[in-house]
């Protein structure tokens, strides 16, 4: 048999917050300026989003047709190093569909390859600098202090 329980705190807030709600929107004399403002911002915001959405659809499109050219490029000039930076870019974006744990590893074994791909030499190579850039070193990583 249920048990009856008398509504909560928050049910009565709410409540009463929808009712003031609807007295605003819906008062005889200021309601329909209300709407009519409320309707121009939801329309204003809708429409700014939109656009944003095109722009940002525009700019990744370019940038990919952009790394396409640059594969293609790459493949031609030397193919070993094409097919490393494309299977260094399909762990990037398995990482970026899949998440969790392995999206992580994904994206730590797509970024190595990228490197790897776009700096031509051998990781243990490179190094980070004090400066946070990228600068080459005789000494693979983790052998030696940086300087």
């Amino acid at each position: 048999m249920a048990r009856y329980s008398p509504p909560s705190v928050m049910f009565f807030l709410g409540s009463a917050g929808l009712g003031a709600a609807l007295m605003y929107f819906y008062d005889p004399d200021a309601g329909r300026r209300r709407r009519a403002l409320l309707n121009e911002r939801y329309e204003n915001t809708v429409r700014k989003l939109e656009e944003t959405r095109q722009v940002t659809l525009r700019d990744v499109s370019n940038r990919a047709h952009d790394l396409a050219d640059d594969t293609r490029r790459l493949v031609k000039e030397d193919p070993a190093r094409g097919l490393v930076g494309g299977l260094g870019a399909l762990f990037a974006l398995a990482a970026m569909l899949r998440g969790g744990i392995r999206g992580l590893l994904f994206g730590a074994i797509g970024s190595s390859l990228l490197a790897r791909a776009a700096k031509n030499r051998d990781l243990g190579s490179v190094r980070v600098g004090a400066d946070g850039t990228g600068e080459t070193g005789s000494r693979a990583i983790g052998q030696g202090p940086m300087h």
